[in-house]
């Protein structure tokens, strides 16, 4: 993404927080669904994302060249139960598979590759509250790569990962610290003692995150990041800055279906359009 190009480092973002169920649907309701995390309404079963290229002729944009497509698929609880990836001349890339506790908590994620073998699977173990303490990742041969570990504080909020590199060789560590429930400062270690950089958070009053400022080790600033929303809290303005200069600015101009999801997204850079998202959406009865 352009954010990793345009920073002097590469700030670690894992999102980990896909979630299915096992193999057959419950009436047991969960506290947050994957409808909500993907800001979903109403009930979907499916998602068909398209992206292309876009063409700008006059400051109106159309479709270009076909880069890829996936399938995002959702059971009836609104837990996402498989992600399926395509190249862009239509052959298949990969299928994930992702398998749920009785809780709606992760459990286990499967990739597979287009003749059905293993790539990679990773593991989720949480502690009696639900917390995720530990995320460990196997190659094919059932070989851990990765192992992340999660401390929290009384309060539940996670204040420390550490990740090694074949389960026992430091990667990094991270602090995190927060405002009630929001987290308003993460620093990324090398090891125990040396920091790397941080990241200071903003949030609006519905919890959305407005602002990210990015830290050098000697606390200059080195890069800002404004959001802005919508009326369905979908992104619509990403601006960044150098702590004297502008850098770029990106839009997002969107099309909705009767249901308030959209169905079109264009991603706009300095007013050239960068790419466009088309979704089909299939919805339970």
């Amino acid at each position: 993404m352009l954010k990793v190009k345009l920073l002097k480092f590469y700030p670690i973002q894992f999102v980990l927080i896909l979630i299915i169920l096992n193999s057959c649907d419950t009436k047991q309701s969960y506290t947050v669904t994957d409808w909500q995390k993907d800001n979903l309404s109403d009930k979907v079963e499916m998602i068909k994302t398209t992206i292309y290229s876009v063409l700008n002729e006059n400051d109106t944009f159309f479709r270009g060249e076909l880069i890829r497509h996936y399938e995002e698929y959702y059971n009836s609880m609104g837990l996402k139960t498989k992600i399926v990836k395509y190249y862009s001349g239509g052959s298949l890339n990969q299928k994930e598979f992702y398998y749920y506790n009785n809780k709606g908590f992760i459990k286990t994620k499967m990739v597979y590759t287009p003749n059905d073998k293993l790539r990679f699977r990773v593991e989720h173990i949480y502690d009696k509250y639900g917390k995720e303490i530990e995320v460990i990742y196997y190659n094919f041969n059932n070989i851990i790569t990765n192992r992340i570990i999660n401390s929290f504080d009384k309060n539940h909020n996670k204040v420390e990962e550490v990740s090694y590199i074949h389960a026992d060789s430091l990667a990094y560590r991270k602090v995190f610290f927060y405002d009630g429930s929001n987290k308003i400062e993460e620093q990324i270690f090398n090891d125990d003692v040396e920091l790397r950089h941080y990241t200071k958070y903003t949030y609006d009053s519905n919890g959305k995150e407005t602002k990210l400022t990015y830290f050098n080790p000697d606390n200059t600033a080195n890069m800002i990041i404004k959001y802005f929303y919508d009326k369905h809290q979908n992104l619509s303005d990403e601006v960044f800055y150098r702590p004297d200069s502008l850098i770029a600015r990106w839009n997002y101009e969107y099309t909705y279906d009767n249901r308030g999801n959209w169905i079109s997204k264009i991603r706009i850079m300095n007013h050239n359009g960068l790419d466009m998202f088309e979704r089909d959406i299939k919805y339970y009865n």
